[in-house]
């Protein structure tokens, strides 16, 4: 059974709670204008990362675990930038100039198995709570 609860962190532009089983991560977004890749002048993107509290589980004790949430987090990155599943075009506000990038921070507060699950959940729930403040351009002034 999966447990799932957005809106949990007051100062992200979106958060999410998942539980799955005894797996149970705290996803934030945090979202921050910045220059566009010059590949991708029109896109913004998303960036993941996943850290363990100490006490999750003794698997994601040592140097193996930061791998392994490493790993974890280039298959979520991946899958957030694909313009199939996201539009990414979306997140541009001045083409070449001015795109939204997302930072998703994924904390394992627990751990029973079914990470890419519960993490790929706890992505796809936040960013579905990102709310980003409206930027308006004025065009002509300094």
């Amino acid at each position: 059974m999966v447990e799932l609860e957005t809106g949990v962190i007051a100062n992200c532009n979106g958060s999410a709670l998942v539980k799955l089983a005894e797996t149970k991560l705290l996803a934030g977004v945090k979202a921050e204008l910045t220059t566009p890749s010059p590949n991708a002048p029109n896109r913004g993107w998303i960036e993941v990362s996943i850290e363990s509290t100490p006490h999750a589980h003794l698997d994601f004790e040592g140097r193996g675990s930061d791998d392994f949430a490493a790993d974890v987090s280039q298959i979520l990155i991946q899958s957030c930038n694909n313009e199939k599943l996201i539009d990414l075009k979306s997140l541009c506000v001045i083409p070449g100039q001015q795109v939204w990038v997302l930072y998703v921070d994924i904390m394992v507060l627990g751990y029973s198995g079914n990470l890419i699950d519960a993490a790929s959940i706890a992505t796809k729930a936040s960013l579905y709570d990102t709310k980003i403040q409206t930027v308006n351009v004025k065009h002509g002034e300094n």
